[in-house]
């Protein structure tokens, strides 16, 4: 009989993710022991050619991407996706998690686009007066 499906923990859905991210699951019990596989990708159906990680044999309900599987970054519109399997000891394998989304790197706000903007609207206005002052002063 297949294990049960472990419910996926971290990283919660849409979150940004430092370069180290950690993984986690709820443990699944099983008398023959349990190990876990682990697959990200960037593309919600999990094609073979969006796989950028797989993860096997785990022995614990968690893991850390190392300095050497590094991955690059992405923004919150093109995230990276995630999913973990239960296999007992017997080769008996759950169904896959429901599928957890992440992004990697620095992503600023919608608001702060605007907020630049009118930051530089502002410095031209003043960077104009400054310059129609000091023009004046010498007429």
């Amino acid at each position: 009989q297949a294990p049960d499906i472990p419910p996926p923990l971290l990283p919660l859905m849409g979150d940004r993710a430092d370069a180290l991210t950690e993984f986690d699951w709820e443990d699944v019990e099983d008398v023959s022991g349990v190990t876990y596989t682990l697959q990200i990708a960037t593309s919600e159906d999990f094609a073979p050619a969006s796989i950028v990680l797989v993860k096997e044999g785990l022995t614990s309900s968690e893991y850390t991407i190392t300095e050497d599987e590094k991955l690059p970054s992405r923004s919150e519109e093109e995230p990276y996706y995630w999913r973990v399997k239960a296999v007992d000891g017997a080769g008996n394998e759950s169904g896959w998690t429901g599928v957890g989304q992440f992004y990697m790197g620095f992503s600023l706000p919608p608001w702060t686009v605007h907020l630049w903007w009118g930051l530089g609207v502002l410095g031209a206005g003043l960077g104009f007066y400054w310059l129609g002052k000091r023009r004046a002063y010498y007429y």
